[in-house]
């Protein structure tokens, strides 16, 4: 199986519970081909920078899944035939490349002394 990464924009007319629901239909058509979701990002609403079918404004989803390249084409072909969606991008990705959940982790003494120090030089270069 492969890894995915699939980023689409939805209607920006949409209620924010439409979108929600859009992004569980994505994870249901997934799940439905034999893959694996493994990450679900909803990065809001935004201004477009340009307009998409008359839309202004457009909700971006992200998504990393696993899949099968033959079941890939299902789920493309179900995503264009969708009047929710203005656009999508679809790229096959590497392991290495899947996003991790990480905790910020602890800085050392000496580390935070020369975090401090940096702080302090870059504060004096500004003014």
């Amino acid at each position: 199986m492969n890894y995915y990464e699939c980023t689409y924009i939805l209607k920006g007319d949409l209620e924010e519970s439409d979108a929600e629901k859009m992004s569980g239909t994505i994870k249901e058509l997934i799940e439905k081909e034999g893959g694996v979701v493994l990450r679900m990002d909803d990065w809001g609403k935004k201004r477009l920078a340009y307009n998409i079918k008359k839309q202004k404004y457009g909700y971006y989803l992200f998504t990393q899944y696993q899949l099968e390249a033959s079941k890939n084409k299902g789920l493309e072909w179900n995503l264009k035939l969708s009047d929710s969606i203005l656009k999508y991008l679809i790229i096959k990705i590497e392991e290495n490349e899947l996003l991790k959940d990480e905790a910020p982790k602890e800085i050392s003494g000496e580390e935070k002394e020369d975090s401090e120090e940096t702080a302090k030089a870059n504060s004096v270069k500004e003014e």
